[in-house]
């Protein structure tokens, strides 16, 4: 599995990988992204234990609408075939 940042204005993104154990299909997963522009970090945990924080290398930045994926960005395919309880984007003060 992949999340990713992207500055489209600079057309450069980051992101962190994570391949999941096998031990996890048909399973619930809990991933979760967190962003933080103050503190410079990019975090990745799954079932809520942190599997990798980074230096954030760019900052987001858009210079028109841009839809959210879940599962797959590519429209002709859908690499994602499980189900998805709740999602959650927000900002927290």
């Amino acid at each position: 599995m992949s999340a990713t940042i992207e500055n489209t204005v600079e057309h450069r993104g980051q992101g962190i990988d994570h391949n999941l154990p096998q031990s996890a299909i048909g399973q619930w997963t809990d991933l979760k992204l967190v962003y933080d522009a103050v503190a410079g970090k990019l975090e990745l945990y799954v079932n809520h234990r942190l599997i990798r924080r980074e230096s954030l290398t760019t900052m987001p930045a858009v210079d028109r609408k841009m839809p959210v994926y879940l599962g797959g960005a590519d429209r002709g395919s859908q690499r994602f075939l499980g189900q998805v309880r709740k999602v959650w984007l927000g900002n927290i003060p």
